[in-house]
């Protein structure tokens, strides 16, 4: 029997559309999102996966949080019906941040796991891992994890279960080798090094292909849990498209969601569900602008009468039939990201919106009513110079005056968000080198001594040690696990602001083998070597543009540039 029902006690009192089962003869799964309650539950692949899980009648998903400062001590439990993990057959690990690698070596030692999957026996439940840091590289966890999703999850996931019912009961070394016949699953164990590198064991494949969900429509399209703690606040999350055709040469995501997916209009979901619960809709996608019938969808909304909440997107590239759509839907606060303040430098990470684009979008929005604006930028990026970061404060002055006029009395408010530039795994800046934690703190002070003299800004700063922490765990091999067992948290951090660390300099030769390179991620070397000269070069490549249910071709977009990811299309028959 299913239960969709509202959480009884403590913080669970606020919840709605958590799922309870009787567990009598069902495949017990923990699902682990290895960090807090309120950043799980604002992820909508989380949520996508719970649903999925909890369709299967034979199945039975419960989910594990990481405990919150002050929880009493003890064992760790799932939330649902307060299992041990101890009594689940696979413990499913969602992992799309690095830096929740540490929060896993907790959450294991906690419920007392073995942290190397060598030590765990037959008796112990299979350890699952899935998320975008997984398939950006999986082998920082190699050693820890007994299998991995690489891509998305929802048809690794279908063909995972329908495997493993067929094999319940056969020891692990059996389970593990039928599991990695499915497309997508990278099982660690059937890998071996030699001096000519990493090669498989017999029945085990050289690469693992990144798996992708065509057509959208075969994913569940918004989240059904709601809680007042979710990061948007009370909202139903909504994903009208996945991936983004930008090409932003550093953005990991851009990459690995390719290629750009719309679902049809008429088959978004979670509207109604909004209406009944008085939430907010929130819609996220790596590139919203970007939705065909985006202008539609916001007035579908606004019928509604529901709250509108977004994500990062081209702000520049909304036209004012959007924006007021998104006043009357009550958006308070959009976002821009340019990245950088100097144009040269946006060019040479793909980055092709001019600054007039942006001031008129400042401009634009202030017009129509939406008071608060916040910019993105990066810094420590390939190719910049000093003049790039005062850039940044001559950029944000323009934009504060273009606002301030626009404005009858005070605008509202401007945050100014900066980053360190992290080179992530499988994209073209994976040949950059990460700057030291001294210099990039140079560097954010000379950016905040620019932005000073600009009234009513407000900037928020990423810690430079988390973003190095980032690189130095996403981009290791399987020997990150040794490094992680028995050593502190500080002590990890302090390792990872080193200078010498062999994995964050630069990488000139194109021919080079880097860990992730088990990973397909269907673009091909040539393409990320070209676009990393062509960075230096500031050359700018066209984006390619999303696919609908409705699209019509070859698998093949018409200014496609060739990276490689089309050709699945074609080699799976897709019918686009």
């Amino acid at each position: 029997m299913v239960k969709r029902n509202r959480m009884e006690k403590g913080p669970r009192s606020e919840e709605t559309g958590a799922v309870r089962k009787e567990w009598g003869g069902k495949i017990p799964i923990a699902l682990v999102f290895p960090n807090l309650y309120r950043v799980a539950i604002s992820n909508l692949g989380f949520q996508i996966i719970y649903q999925i899980l909890n369709q299967n009648d034979d199945v039975v998903c419960e989910r594990v949080f990481l405990p919150e400062a002050g929880s009493a001590p003890g064992p760790l439990r799932s939330w649902e019906s307060r299992r041990s993990l101890l009594d689940f057959e696979l413990i499913a690990v969602s992992l799309p941040y690095e830096n929740d690698y540490l929060n896993l070596f907790q959450l294991l030692k906690s419920a007392s796991l073995p942290f190397f999957s060598r030590e765990r026996g037959d008796s112990y439940p299979l350890l699952l891992g899935g998320g975008l840091a997984l398939t950006l590289n999986p082998e920082p966890l190699a050693e820890v994890l007994d299998l991995v999703v690489v891509g998305e999850g929802e048809t690794p996931l279908r063909k995972i279960l329908e495997t493993y019912r067929s094999v319940r009961g056969l020891t692990r070394a059996e389970i593990l080798k039928s599991l990695a016949r499915v497309e997508g699953v990278y099982v660690p164990s059937g890998y071996f090094f030699s001096p000519a590198g990493r090669e498989p064991l017999p029945d085990f494949p050289a690469r693992v292909r990144r798996q992708f969900t065509f057509p959208l429509t075969e994913s569940p399209g918004h989240s059904t849990i709601l809680t007042s703690r979710m990061e948007f606040g009370r909202s139903v999350l909504i994903e009208p498209i996945r991936g983004c055709g930008r090409r932003c040469r550093f953005c990991a995501a851009g990459y690995h969601y390719l290629p750009p997916r719309s679902r049809p209009l008429d088959r978004i979901s979670g509207l109604s569900l909004a209406q009944r619960e008085k939430a907010r809709v929130g819609l996220l996608g790596a590139a919203l602008v970007d939705y065909p019938d985006l202008s539609l969808l916001l007035e579908k909304i606004n019928q509604a009468q529901v709250k509108i909440t977004l994500s990062s997107l081209h702000g520049e590239e909304l036209t004012d039939a959007d924006l007021a759509c998104l006043a009357r839907g009550q958006a308070r606060t959009l976002t821009l990201a340019p990245e950088s303040g100097s144009e040269r430098l946006r060019m040479s990470v793909n980055k092709t919106s001019t600054d007039e684009q942006y001031l008129d979008a400042a401009r634009r929005m202030v017009a129509f009513g939406i008071p608060h604006l916040r910019l993105y930028f990066l810094y420590g990026l390939p190719g910049e110079v000093p003049a790039d970061l005062r850039a940044i404060g001559d950029f944000v002055e323009k934009i504060q005056q273009q606002r301030r006029r626009e404005s009858r009395k005070v605008p509202g408010r401007l945050t100014v968000c900066l980053a360190p530039f992290v080179p992530k795994p499988a994209t073209p800046f994976q040949w950059a080198w990460m700057e030291s934690g001294r210099v990039l703190k140079q560097k954010r002070e000379e950016i905040i001594r620019s932005l000073r003299p600009i009234p009513q800004v407000l900037v928020r700063t990423e810690s430079i040690s988390q973003a190095r922490l980032e690189a130095y765990l996403g981009r290791a091999d399987r020997q990150m696990g040794k490094i992680l067992e028995g050593r502190t948290f500080p002590e990890i951090k302090r390792m990872a602001l080193g200078d010498d660390i062999p994995w964050l300099q630069p990488a000139p030769d194109p021919g080079i083998s880097f860990p992730w390179n088990v990973v397909d991620s269907g673009v091909t070397l040539d393409f990320l070597w070209q676009e990393w000269q062509n960075s230096s070069l500031g050359i700018t490549t066209s984006p390619c543009p999303p696919r609908s249910e409705t699209a019509s071709g070859e698998g093949r977009a018409p200014t496609c540039s060739r990276c490689g990811v089309c050709a699945i299309f074609s080699e799976k028959n897709y019918e686009m």
